[in-house]
């Protein structure tokens, strides 16, 4: 009964322990983990472990296959046993992204709790809660846009709709990294060109004839898959074109109470040699952009 108990313990720290990397990286829940664990850790201490320890005792002398074969025995018990948990109803489901800052208050949290044994231990608790607290109240994008300028993801209804201005077929991959950041499993297509999200008129369009029409429009803020300073109609409204999401290596967009903010890809992995064009070095985002809409930095 000790062993089944302790067992259980570890498995549910291990699970507890992991479980915000694995919200960091893969933006899921595992409900089962403990349950996986329980049966993966005695298979990986008893069985694998000491069978590759023996392994490199055994190198020498040429006799590795037997505890390699041991180890691969093992590791496909633990295989079997994960796929067997996998399976489960309800054995996972996707969370919204949390950021780095919150990772790691968590994790600090989580390793003073366990590593000290006196009162002060429960100290640990505050950056968990500060960490859990900046992940709940995080920003979920209301738009992710491609680097082309010509697909776009908008979140609405615990769903990403599609709207695709490109000839090409959607990409499943891309589409899939949109639902990961904000938890969601489906998706649609979006006939409309012009959509109202968050108090806020958003117009899609790919043609330059279309231009100067919803310039004129109700549109408040525009997302364009050309370069808009080659148009004939110069526009007095928020523009995002080609170039812009070209430079940025695309972008998502948060609107809340009538105000628009952004992220690029860009400022995420930062201005490097070995990443950047010559144009691109020379390209700046223009001032009216600047100045209109609030960067995060």
């Amino acid at each position: 009964v000790n062993i089944v108990w302790a067992n259980i313990l570890v498995a549910f720290c291990t699970s507890l322990v992991i479980a915000p990397v694995i919200i960091y990286h893969f933006n899921s829940i595992q409900i089962y983990s403990v349950l996986g664990n329980l049966f993966a850790i005695p298979i990986c201490s008893i069985i694998v472990m000491p069978a590759i320890l023996l392994s490199f005792f055994a190198f020498p002398f040429g006799f590795e296959y037997v505890p390699l074969k041991i180890t691969e025995f093992g590791v496909d018990a633990i295989n079997f046993v994960a796929k067997v948990v996998a399976r489960l109803p309800y054995a996972s489901f996707d969370v919204k992204s949390m950021s780095m800052m919150a990772l790691l208050l968590i994790i600090a949290g989580i390793m003073w709790f366990f590593i000290w044994q006196r009162k002060w231990r429960y100290f640990g608790i505050i950056p968990v809660v500060c960490g859990v607290y900046l992940y709940i109240l995080a920003p979920v994008p209301s738009i992710f846009a491609n680097k082309y300028g010509q697909v776009f993801g908008i979140v609405s209804d615990k769903q990403i709709k599609v709207v695709n201005n490109s000839s090409y077929p959607l990409s499943v991959r891309l589409i899939d990294d949109w639902k990961k950041v904000v938890g969601v499993s489906n998706s649609s297509v979006e006939d409309k060109k012009i959509l109202n999200i968050n108090g806020v008129n958003v117009a899609f369009i790919n043609k330059f004839f279309e231009y100067k029409k919803v310039c004129q429009g109700e549109a408040d803020v525009i997302f364009a898959g050309f370069d808009s300073s080659k148009a004939y109609y110069k526009c007095n409204k928020k523009v995002f074109d080609r170039k812009f999401f070209k430079f940025s290596e695309g972008a998502e967009f948060f609107i809340s109470k009538g105000k628009i903010s952004y992220k690029t890809v860009e400022q995420y992995i930062g201005k490097r040699p070995w990443n950047m064009s010559e144009w691109q070095q020379d390209y700046t985002i223009p001032k009216n952009i600047l100045n209109d809409l609030k960067v995060f930095e």
